[in-house]
């Protein structure tokens, strides 16, 4: 994809800028967003977030709001199965496995 640089959206108010630079990250490349942003729009660490670009190339970053869930926790709150989780044999080493 080609996108062309750009500076500025029309119809779009800044409100904050701040200049970082993409750095590599095991394979992958990441951009350090500053801790002031990141408070004035209530994101936390570890919390999902959706990537996408828009038509006219920018970036966008917002909040994943696809599960109603918090924590695993949340997610199993009101189970009331009688589950219990057990240990299974998977067979013999086959190759350098740490016990």
């Amino acid at each position: 994809m080609n996108i062309p640089f750009l500076t500025a959206l029309e119809g779009v108010k800044t409100v904050m800028t701040f200049q970082t630079t993409l750095f590599t990250l095991g394979n992958s490349h990441a951009v350090r967003l500053p801790k002031k942003l990141l408070e004035e729009l209530s994101f936390a660490e570890h919390q999902p977030v959706v990537l996408r670009v828009n038509e006219t190339g920018a970036i966008v970053i917002e909040k994943d709001h696809a599960s109603p869930y918090k924590s695993l926790k949340d997610r199993f709150t009101g189970y009331t199965g009688d589950y219990q989780a057990e240990e299974w044999d998977t067979g013999e080493r086959v190759g350098k496995e740490l016990l």
